[in-house]
């Protein structure tokens, strides 16, 4: 499928997917934070584990996955 429609546009199609691809804000890049950044992100993180914020990862797939 890819090589036909390679041939009928003259593109390569998964080139342009990666240049449309949305970026992930700085917030949430660890290649733009600071080390003080990526340590209060983690911190808050095990805040919410302390404070039994969290959620059984499988439990939440199951459910996303019903109400699809």
């Amino acid at each position: 499928m890819y090589v036909n429609q390679g041939e009928i546009t003259g593109e390569i199609p998964i080139l342009k997917t990666v240049e449309t691809m949305p970026v992930a804000p700085d917030a949430v890049n660890m290649d733009r934070m600071t080390v003080d950044g990526i340590h209060a992100m983690l911190q808050r993180g095990c805040n919410d584990i302390a404070a039994v914020k969290v959620h059984n990862a499988a439990e939440a797939f199951t459910r996303f996955r019903e109400n699809q």
